[in-house]
């Protein structure tokens, strides 16, 4: 079973101990003191800024691919406008069926988690 779209997962990361969060499937780190100060307002403010840092960086790519095609249609004579995507291609149907047929049983397996996450530093 997969969390809801725009599940926000908290848990101790396998491989450090820390606290992660994982939002629209990826892992951002978070301070584990600050979640569990029992300050309601400071846990609020600090999970609205982890993510919010996500979310802004997802809006600059969008705006960067946005910005960049209708700067290359209107007008070839400035290729710095056409900024390269970070966004990854979509999920195909056979992306999926792979996944469910092959990886789901991994899901709560600390060393596919480390094995998935590691290029994220935290």
């Amino acid at each position: 079973m997969f969390p809801p779209i725009g599940a926000i997962i908290i848990g101790p990361c396998p491989q450090c101990n820390e606290y992660v969060v994982i939002f629209c499937g990826q892992c951002l780190a978070v301070d584990k003191k600050i979640l569990n100060s029992g300050q309601r307002k400071a846990i609020e403010e600090h999970l609205f800024m982890v993510l919010s840092d996500f979310i802004r960086d997802r809006v600059e790519d969008i705006t960067n691919d946005i910005v960049g095609s209708e700067n290359s249609a209107s007008s070839e004579q400035n290729d710095s406008t056409n900024l390269p995507s970070k966004r990854k291609t979509a999920i195909t149907e056979s992306d999926f069926m792979h996944f469910v047929q092959s990886e789901l049983n991994s899901v709560d397996d600390p060393q596919a988690f480390r094995d998935i996450f590691k290029k994220n530093d935290h």
